[in-house]
């Protein structure tokens, strides 16, 4: 952690992992700084609703699957299906630069930069703005967006997926934002 501390000047306290979160609900207060978290018993599985839930004109859902510890949910651009992985982690949201030229006519390229993961040399990516992703029935606005070969990014486990790009969580909301491990789904407040 002290790669990540240094390159953003920033305390890291400690990191969560899915594996610790499999059997709750998480919801992101993002405009009152505030995480609750709630552990779903065997009782609760098919009924629990935390009372922030109760109201479903206020979010939208999405589905999402889980593979070797990682959120992945399904999105869309230029009418084209993507699978996407959720990295809170994430400063930045990348776009594979193997999609078809349909989903890749739809990001505007504005230069170049220079990024670097942890413990990795830096590589250069495009740098550009994507119109038009659809996640669920949310349309997220023009979004920055680096463009970038992610085949070495694919899960070697059973499943052997690779992702189309990575998308940080703040770019999904900006108020809330809720995950219920047990029924595997996310809620986005509008």
């Amino acid at each position: 952690m002290g790669n990540i501390e240094n390159s953003r000047g920033i305390k890291v306290l400690g990191l969560i992992g899915i594996s610790l979160l499999k059997g709750f609900e998480m919801i992101i207060d993002y405009n009152l700084n505030q995480i609750h978290f709630h552990k779903i018993g065997k009782k609760e599985m098919n009924n629990y609703q935390h009372n922030m839930l109760r109201n479903t004109n206020e979010f939208i859902t999405i589905p999402f699957d889980l593979y070797e510890n990682r959120i992945v949910i399904e999105g869309a651009i230029a009418n084209k299906k993507v699978r996407l992985l959720l990295d809170s982690g994430s400063e930045s949201a990348i776009i594979s630069s193997k999609l078809p030229d349909k989903i890749l006519d739809k990001i505007t390229i504005v230069g170049r930069t220079q990024v670097s993961g942890i413990g990795s040399k830096g590589i250069d990516v495009l740098r550009g703005n994507l119109k038009s992703l659809q996640i669920g029935n949310h349309a997220i606005g023009e979004m920055p967006v680096l463009v970038a070969n992610l085949e070495k990014s694919c899960l070697s486990g059973q499943f052997g997926i690779c992702f189309d790009g990575v998308i940080g969580l703040d770019y999904l909301s900006v108020k809330r934002i809720a995950f219920n491990f047990i029924n595997r789904k996310m809620y986005i407040w509008k």
